[in-house]
């Protein structure tokens, strides 16, 4: 009899470490979801802007990037190598922003459309 609990035990106890598992994996899901939810919000919130900054400086990528550097600062340099990649088409712009927001976040990518876009070509 002591035996059948002993392993009644052990069966309970892996099933209740299996569910901590889960219950953390679906925690690790939740939170990738609410990321992608605010991701997705700044863009539409930003969607206008965005289009307009790229309509501003159309045909003109190197003033865009002039801009960007100076907008961005050092924040520039973490996503120099996904410009690159930009400028020769191996990504569309909504891929280049989203990889912006992922390498730099929300708040440097505000910094770069917070401002007057009548004044584009002023700013570069």
């Amino acid at each position: 009899m002591q035996k059948m609990e002993e392993k009644t035990e052990l069966i309970i106890k892996t099933m209740s470490e299996d569910k901590n598992k889960l219950v953390d994996v679906l925690k690790e899901i939740n939170v990738k979801c609410e990321d992608i939810k605010t991701d997705t919000e700044f863009i539409k919130e930003y969607s206008s802007q965005i289009e307009e900054l790229f309509n501003n400086f159309e045909n003109k990528l190197e003033d865009l990037e002039i801009y960007l550097k100076k907008r961005l600062a050092s924040d520039w340099e973490k996503i120099k190598a996904t410009w690159k990649e930009f400028k020769s088409g191996e990504i569309n712009k909504g891929e280049l922003i989203k990889r912006g927001l992922k390498v730099i976040g929300k708040k440097a990518l505000k910094k770069v459309f917070q401002i007057s876009f009548s004044t584009l070509e002023d700013s570069i």
